[in-house]
């Protein structure tokens, strides 16, 4: 109950939720728990949904116009080599010319990029989008009004404390009490703490598992290389005494005649 009670205290503190909320949760039984979580859950649910639809409406302008951004800086950069070429010629300071060249092109992808980008977006991305938005703006009116009328009826009804009004938390919570694993709000707090911390325990054991595997494949490749390296070796050395054996013999054989 540690736990619990110190996200009740800095909630208090904090002006999270309304003082009879938190006073009345405490209070709940099983069964009036299990209902405000399922209920909840409905409204978050709803929301979520209505949000999702929402989305629909809205696209990204994705990269296509940073990488007519760049195309057109490029031609630009171009340009400006054989101009400043052309002045240092001319003014016959071609050091001067080449410092304003290295000047032009930093300011170019420095500033000039990201600027041209969002011209290009704003002329023809969201432009077209909000004319867009302005037909459909019957229907995005209704679902935003929907979607914000679920997450306030979300807010007056979950009676979980903010750490842990989340869908995720909520789902837990709505097991622990069906399940009869807790049968109040500071059993599913002190439950999910300790399910939490397990999980991050096996992740870390996990990653810490994968980074040996690795480690002993790399180590297990190195000495298998370093094996064939030996027998490779061997295999030269031994010719190589072969070889000098023949070339002894046949010195041998010279000499005796």
């Amino acid at each position: 109950m540690v736990i619990y009670r110190m996200i009740i205290n800095i909630s208090q503190l904090m002006g999270v939720r309304e003082g009879f909320l938190l006073k009345s949760v405490e209070e709940m039984s099983r069964q009036e728990l299990s209902e405000n979580i399922v209920q909840s859950l409905v409204h978050l649910t709803e929301a979520e949904n209505h949000y999702h639809e929402l989305k629909k409406y809205y696209k990204s302008p994705g990269s296509k116009y940073y990488e007519w951004s760049v195309v057109i800086c490029i031609m630009t950069l171009i340009f400006s080599i054989f101009f400043w070429t052309v002045v240092g010629y001319l003014v016959n300071l071609p050091t001067l010319a080449f410092v304003f060249f290295i000047i032009t092109a930093v300011l170019l992808f420095k500033k000039g990029l990201p600027m041209l980008t969002h011209k290009l977006e704003e002329k023809f991305f969201y432009s077209n989008q909000r004319k867009y938005h302005e037909s459909f703006k019957d229907i995005m009116d209704s679902l935003r009004n929907k979607m914000n009328e679920a997450a306030d009826a979300f807010n007056e009804l979950c009676v979980i404390p903010a750490p842990y009004d989340h869908r995720h938390a909520l789902e837990r919570f709505d097991n622990y009490t069906s399940y009869f694993r807790a049968s109040n709000i500071g059993e599913c707090i002190n439950l999910y703490e300790t399910e939490m911390q397990n999980l991050e325990m096996r992740n870390q054991l996990a990653d810490i598992k994968a980074s040996q595997e690795i480690q002993q494949q790399l180590t297990g490749d190195s000495l298998d290389e370093i094996r064939s390296s030996r027998k490779q070796i061997s295999a030269l050395e031994a010719a190589v005494s072969y070889l000098g054996n023949e070339a002894s013999t046949m010195r041998e054989r010279l000499f005796r005649k």
